[in-house]
């Protein structure tokens, strides 16, 4: 009988990273960032070459992850302040892809596979969403929720707790050499960082956080999560969460609460802070279902959830701004 390949053997066969560069050129293409479009483009040109590139520096387990480009983006329109987003080389992209799948796919341990498919925790996770989150709110208010305060965990990728996910995945994880290149695949090295100048420290470039726009990210982030994950969920009340918005639901005002106190607590032990309701940030807000609730771009209507006024506002901004680039490019004959 052939021994079970290690995880990290996994990552460098071809089909595992020709499926991880399928994911990477949709996105770049579906970016509007045109470097990444165009790195894709170029990394298509010699596919296969590549790719084979990218297995022999696995192979001889000496594969570097080179500097990535960091962007300070403003938040959007009505938000104070920028999000640090990084943008790392096609080829590293796709190393951290195949490390995304191949956990997922072969899941070493009971508990990792348990935080890895968490009901209600939708965002990032491969086969999940938007649609699963708004089940999994129609399913507490049929088991009676009536009441619900939604939030959002402030700065958390650049602010969690990096060396708790690699300490976690050292205990799930017999697998020296794969683990080595997940810890490399998260630390964030900028070629920019100068240029950047006070917006570098935006980005994580310390001991905690990790790079927003890694495929490893949200792994990475629901990792640190578990515990809030699953103390919410075991207090007879249901929180949805989508890596850093969620929504408790429960059965009255002081269940919801009592919720979000622990929540709170447990966030803080990870040295992270959530809005609240009575803040003032408007990022928080609590009452009864039935008085609605915007949550993942929804307006939370039982049985209809609609876009936000808000996605409704975006989708067409977008659409205008389409329709005027195309008219820069009719030809009116003479």
């Amino acid at each position: 009988m052939k021994p079970t390949p290690s995880l990290y053997n996994r990552v460098r066969e071809r089909q595992v990273l020709l499926k991880a560069w399928r994911v990477i050129r949709q996105n770049a293409r579906r970016s509007g960032n045109r470097r990444s479009q165009l790195d894709a483009e170029r990394f298509e040109e010699n596919l296969l070459g590549n790719i084979q590139n990218i297995q022999r520096r696995l192979q001889r387990s000496n594969y570097t992850f080179a500097p990535a480009i960091g962007v300070a983006a403003p938040k959007g329109k009505g938000k104070v302040g920028k999000r640090a987003i990084v943008i790392a080389p096609i080829g590293d992209r796709i190393v951290q892809r195949a490390i995304l799948d191949i956990l997922y796919e072969y899941c070493p341990s009971d508990d990792l596979r348990l935080v890895l498919r968490t009901p209600t925790s939708v965002g990032g996770v491969p086969g999940r969403g938007v649609g699963h989150a708004l089940a999994q709110i129609a399913k507490a208010e049929d088991n009676g929720a009536i009441y619900g305060i939604r939030s959002d965990i402030r700065n958390f990728f650049p602010s969690f707790p990096r060396k708790d996910v690699l300490s976690y995945l050292e205990r799930e994880i017999d697998d020296t050499l794969f683990l080595d290149l997940f810890e490399r695949a998260v630390a964030v090295e900028l070629e920019n960082r100068e240029a950047l100048g006070c917006d570098a420290d935006l980005f994580p470039l310390g001991e905690d956080g990790v790079a927003q726009g890694s495929p490893l990210s949200v792994l990475a982030g629901n990792i640190v999560l578990r515990q809030f994950d699953a103390e919410l969920n075991s207090r007879g009340v249901t929180c949805v969460r989508y890596i850093d918005d969620f929504l408790i639901l429960a059965n009255s005002k002081n269940a919801a609460s009592k919720a979000l106190k622990a929540g709170l607590t447990l966030l803080s032990a990870l040295k992270l802070k959530a809005y609240a309701p009575e803040d003032g940030s408007g990022k928080a807000e609590e009452g009864l279902l039935t008085n609605g609730f915007e949550f993942l771009g929804y307006s939370l209507v039982r049985g209809l959830n609609p876009p936000s006024p808000n996605s409704r506002a975006k989708f067409l901004s977008k659409v205008e701004a389409e329709i005027a680039e195309g008219k820069k490019w009719i030809v009116t004959c003479p």
